[in-house]
């Protein structure tokens, strides 16, 4: 008996899912970084 497909294919989605999800966070957190220096650079001037 062959096990169903569906469930190796939700996982695949999923995982794809939380990758995009995880990178957009992290450039979110970039840009906030970015943002964060460029103000403390501002105050310092």
């Amino acid at each position: 008996m062959d096990p169903p497909c569906w469930p190796q294919n939700e996982s695949r989605e999923g995982a794809k899912k939380i990758r995009t999800r995880r990178m957009s966070a992290e450039s979110l957190m970039g840009q906030e970084l970015i943002t964060f220096s460029w103000l403390s650079a501002r105050i310092e001037d």
